[in-house]
């Protein structure tokens, strides 16, 4: 049998923990980046379009390893972008 006290102490921790459960999470928020920035990362990025190249090679390199059928492995690269600055790089 369970005592009054650890019934009491458990629902009010219980009740506790679902009001702090209830609204969103703050520890992390998505900031727009401020243009500067954002042409830095172009900037890096789009200067050196062999990174793009090598990105893509590397790509299609990790998707003949696999077992996928080729219009799986075309649409894969189609929708591929740069880890840096996000852009579509996959052949058109």
């Amino acid at each position: 049998m369970i005592s009054r006290r650890l019934f009491v102490s458990g629902t009010a921790i219980l009740a506790a923990g679902l009001t702090v459960a209830r609204r969103p999470a703050s520890a992390f928020t998505v900031q727009v980046a401020p243009k500067d920035v954002e042409e830095t990362y172009h900037a890096a990025c789009g200067e050196a379009i062999a990174y793009h190249e090598r990105v893509v090679v590397e790509a299609r390199a990790a998707l003949d390893k696999t077992a996928l059928a080729e219009p799986e492995k075309a649409k894969i690269l189609k929708d591929l972008a740069c880890p840096i600055c996000h852009c579509e790089i996959g052949p058109s």
